[in-house]
């Protein structure tokens, strides 16, 4: 979020592999990051995007399976984990997973804790927010 607000990452920088037909693009992310500021409205306006959001993700889902299609999106809280993550949804084979073609698992899920602490979180417990000192 700090990228939509404020258009930097506060020192945790996203994992991002952007290529052409596999050929690595080179840009200047904090130019990018920049960019990508805006006002936020906190909100109906901010719930409206919210629903326009799950709104997709959902309409992706019933899509890959009405279609027998795949489909690739980020997806927030996926597989309850925290953060969000690179889906794959394969309608063919009813299949759901975390695309780890660029990033493994685990190293996504080290950015997203590294993000959630600079929101104040320290950790997710039985569905508890466990809240920084700071």
């Amino acid at each position: 979020m700090v990228i939509c607000k404020e258009g930097q990452t506060e020192n945790v920088d996203p994992l991002i592999n952007i290529s052409i037909d596999e050929i690595p693009i080179e840009l200047d992310l904090t130019s990018v990051y920049k960019e990508c500021a805006m006002a936020m409205p906190s909100d109906q306006k901010r719930n409206m995007m919210n629903a326009s959001s799950n709104l997709e993700i959902i309409h992706k889902i019933i899509n890959a399976l009405r279609e027998e299609k795949e489909y690739k999106f980020h997806s927030p809280g996926a597989f309850g984990l925290t953060g969000g993550y690179p889906i794959n949804v394969d309608g063919k084979n009813i299949k759901i997973s975390v695309c780890e073609n660029y990033f493994s698992l685990t190293d996504m899920q080290k950015i997203n804790r590294e993000s959630i602490y600079l929101d104040g979180i320290e950790n997710i417990e039985n569905s508890n927010l466990i809240y920084t000192d700071e």
